[in-house]
């Protein structure tokens, strides 16, 4: 058997890592909400539907700010009820919010979803995923914050890459 081989078999599996692994896919899955990725749209969207930009950005300040505001409730939850709920629930809202945000074709509603949506990945991102994995972890915290965060780096340049070279040239937004 090859030394590699001998060391992985040799260690005992510690379940830390599917948590990890499971707040990155959330993290992942929040990234097309971010600024970073929503920013693509700005002009296609704004050109199409007659909106100013003024009011594309008001939307991504708006979002931004009740995501922010919505943080620490969301940390006392997370305190009171453990990740796994809001990691998986947050995850589903962020999914439901994005697929609305495909069939959009007002403003209101456009704000809405965006809020609801990009509110809720600043918290899975930065606060319930993070806290999460930190409980998991003693000796290896920063390593294991560090892949599930890297997830969510990941998750912006796939976001945005895919906007630029798919979205906005194939679909026009």
């Amino acid at each position: 058997m090859n030394p590699i081989a001998r060391w992985l078999l040799g260690r005992r599996f510690y379940y830390g890592w599917v948590v990890t692994g499971a707040a990155g896919m959330a993290m992942f899955s929040g990234a097309p909400l971010a600024v970073s990725s929503i920013s693509v749209f700005v002009i296609p969207i704004s050109e199409e539907f007659g909106w100013t930009r003024t009011a594309f950005a008001g939307a991504i300040s708006l979002a931004s700010l009740v995501g922010a505001m919505v943080g620490p409730l969301m940390g006392r939850w997370t305190d009171k009820y453990g990740g796994r709920f809001l990691l998986g629930g947050g995850t589903a809202v962020v999914g439901f919010a994005m697929l609305g945000l495909s069939f959009v074709h007002n403003l209101v509603l456009f704000y809405l979803l965006l809020i609801i949506g990009h509110g809720m990945m600043m918290s899975l991102e930065n606060l319930v995923g993070t806290t999460t994995v930190s409980k998991w972890f003693v000796r290896r915290r920063a390593l294991a914050n560090a892949l599930a965060m890297l997830s969510s780096w990941a998750g912006l340049g796939w976001a945005g890459s895919v906007a630029c070279t798919c979205g906005v040239p194939v679909h026009h937004w």
